[in-house]
């Protein structure tokens, strides 16, 4: 019964991070933090559940020059 009720908690923490970074309200980092999840598990979660990752402009910024050289 306690990891039951486990479970639903981490879900009900993952579901609430997950609405705060769909709608702009967190950041990557932010909603992993949230969802108590490495930045690794957070991105296939996002995928499994159909939600783009968005890049933030830094982070666009940083990619785009360490592509560019």
């Amino acid at each position: 019964m306690r990891e039951a009720i486990q479970i639903g908690i981490e879900e009900m923490k993952l579901r609430l991070a997950l609405e705060l970074y769909r709608g702009g309200k967190a950041s990557f980092g932010r909603t992993a933090e949230l969802a108590g999840l490495s930045q690794r598990a957070l991105f296939l979660e996002l995928k499994q559940r159909g939600i783009p990752y968005r890049y933030g402009e830094e982070r666009f910024t940083e990619e785009a020059e360490r592509l560019v050289g």
